[in-house]
């Protein structure tokens, strides 16, 4: 009783956020620009920090003195500069080869000072992890920014989290077999399943109502070249959303925060967005 009341209340929990948050969430897609932009920055940080602590928690020190800086830098690069592909290119190598020089001179300079007494190799890597990982966040720039990305940026977001709340209380309510028990005992199969056929039949969905709405630029968004994106939403998404789960169980945490309430922490809410965006994005870049 005690389990299904504690249950109950983080249901409860959740269905809070996602009313107050959703709405923000659509409003900040819709005007896009320098504030969706600022928005994305921060969650980005707040998703470093989260990642940060969850390393320490393993003994792992991520030097985020460089991490958080090439974090700002890319998120604010990747908006100046959103639809100049070359530039991009050369940024984030930029930044990539700063986060591995930086990180190493860190420790050969500091490394006395450091707290942590793991392995320096393993403390770097995970500081290159932070960057190239949380600095996906900078795809949902890039699709916001790039032709019809409003609502190219409202579809996903509704796709990935309409997909996870089937999946969640598909599996929370039918049970069945599971995927992956060790890696996360609350995912099944059943729920999987019915994430990706919810994926792939919403994403095409909104692209009609979008144009039944006569939004700007959404005559591009044809039912048929929306398809493959809520294959796309459907399959990588829940992909990381289990490679979410593998870091959290390497460093033996059940969320990375409870910044959201009955959801965790931002990249316990925005893990299937993480991973599926840079595919919508090039998807879009060549097919739309």
């Amino acid at each position: 009783m005690q389990k299904s009341g504690w249950e109950s209340e983080m249901l409860l929990y959740r269905l809070l956020s996602a009313f107050i948050g959703l709405p923000i969430a659509i409003a900040l897609a819709w005007v896009g620009g320098l504030p969706f932009a600022i928005a994305i920055c921060v969650l980005a940080i707040l998703a470093a920090c989260e990642l940060i602590m969850a390393f320490d928690k393993a003994g792992i020190d991520v030097v985020k003195e460089v991490a958080l800086p090439c974090l700002v830098a890319g998120i604010i690069g990747t908006f100046m500069f959103a639809n100049e592909q070359h530039i991009l290119l050369y940024l984030w190598s930029a930044i990539i080869f700063l986060s591995v020089f930086g990180s190493m001179s860190f420790h050969i300079a500091f490394h006395d000072e450091r707290k942590q007494l793991g392995s320096h190799s393993a403390n770097i890597s995970a500081t290159v992890f932070t960057v190239v990982y949380v600095g996906m966040f900078a795809f949902m720039v890039m699709l916001r920014e790039s032709e019809c990305g409003r609502e190219l940026m409202l579809l996903s977001m509704l796709t990935a989290w309409g997909m996870d709340a089937v999946a969640y209380f598909v599996g929370r309510w039918r049970g069945g077999r599971k995927i992956c028990e060790r890696v996360s005992p609350g995912k099944t199969v059943l729920g999987s399943v019915s994430g990706l056929i919810t994926a792939v039949l919403l994403a095409p969905s909104l692209a009609f109502l979008f144009q039944s709405m006569q939004a700007s630029g959404t005559l591009m968004l044809s039912t048929a070249k929306v398809f493959p994106i809520g294959l796309i939403i459907g399959t990588l998404g829940q992909v990381g959303d289990m490679c979410k789960s593998v870091i959290k169980r390497d460093v033996g945490i059940k969320d990375f925060g409870n910044i959201i309430p009955g959801h965790g922490g931002v990249l316990d809410r925005f893990d299937s967005l993480l991973i599926s965006t840079p595919l919508v994005y090039f998807y879009a870049l060549i097919a739309l």
